[in-house]
């Protein structure tokens, strides 16, 4: 097969169009025989300037294990593209026509106490709504050792959670699919006080709930229910977050934390009246955000989950009460 055979293919792929901003793929690599082995998300943040695309990865996998890849990416013409990566061995190859771009290239990979180079021939095909979907046949000396399959979509699609539980529907096995979907709500630490938050003082724009379990002091989970009393969109509530993060901490650490900041706004939805977001810090186990009562993304970094929390709560006084950090009307 060849990415000739595919001239004249619609939906058009362009990649550099297409990654441009925040992307979300669901991945999992099967082995020779088809077994499940490893479950991934990939946050992806790209940028275009003139004819190269710089794509930053961000994969958490669901052992725990978080890793990072930087695409550098140069277009050479209407139709083929080279591309450099930390762990790729040598360039990476690419050849679009159509709905359809294939890569191929080596991939270093740790592997005991060393490092071992498998092969990829990766193959990307756009489909309608803007959905990509990609595998990658993986060889060793010319054996094939297994499988990658992901599902990309840019931000301001379905609703990110609900469209990964269906992708893990469609690519794993039933079991394990299962398993993925049957997410339980969360059980909430009890409510302790309430508050509105106003702009300018009198345009409103959510009340928020804080809530807290019986632990004593620092080792308590405590919790911000984030309830809008007007619409915002995805894009809306991102900038604001990186905003006010920015304002309440400093550029320094949001440059430091800016991985954390585009995986959240990846998972982000618009709101409308009545919508809800809830955000809990588990100290210990980092934090985590919910929307309709459903995890959405998690942090593990307890420092991260803390600052994060001081959007809304910079605080409690002596009796246990929430001190706010943002003006209320």
């Amino acid at each position: 097969m060849q990415a000739k055979d595919y001239a004249g293919s619609t939906p058009h792929f362009d990649l550099f169009t297409y990654f441009d901003g925040h992307t979300r793929a669901w991945g999992i690599f099967q082995g020779r025989t088809g077994s499940l082995k490893r479950q991934f998300t990939v946050d992806i943040h790209g940028v275009v300037d003139g004819d190269e695309l710089t794509l930053t990865e961000h994969f958490v996998y669901a052992d725990g294990e978080m890793q990072q890849r930087i695409w550098t990416i140069r277009r050479i013409d209407a139709h083929h593209y080279e591309g450099r990566a930390n762990d790729v061995v040598g360039v990476a190859r690419g050849e679009a026509y159509g709905q359809v771009l294939n890569w191929r290239y080596i991939l270093r990979l740790p592997f005991g106490d060393g490092a071992v180079d498998v092969h990829f021939d990766d193959w990307m095909f756009l489909q309608l709504d803007d959905v990509l979907v990609n595998r990658a046949e993986v060889t060793k000396f010319g054996v094939r050792v297994g499988e990658v399959t992901l599902f990309f979509m840019r931000r301001g699609g379905w609703h990110m959670s609900r469209f990964a539980g269906l992708l893990l529907v469609l690519s794993t096995p039933f079991h394990a699919a299962v398993a993925a979907l049957s997410v339980m709500d969360a059980e909430l630490p009890a409510l302790q006080a309430q508050a509105r938050a106003c702009y300018l003082g009198f345009l409103k724009l959510y009340e928020v709930d804080y809530l807290r379990d019986d632990a004593p002091g620092e080792t308590s989970t405590r919790c911000v229910r984030v309830s809008y009393l007007r619409k915002f969109s995805a894009d809306a509530l991102d900038t604001a977050t990186h905003k006010v993060f920015r304002d309440r901490h400093g550029e320094a650490l949001a440059r430091a934390y800016d991985a954390e900041l585009v995986r959240l706004g990846l998972v982000y939805a618009a709101v409308d009246a009545g919508d809800q977001y809830t955000y809990c810090l588990d100290p210990g186990a980092g934090g985590f955000l919910l929307r309709d009562g459903r995890v959405v993304i998690r942090f593990a970094a307890d420092d991260f989950a803390r600052r994060f929390m001081q959007i809304w709560v910079r605080g409690e006084d002596d009796a246990g009460m929430p001190l706010w950090a943002f003006a209320r009307c």
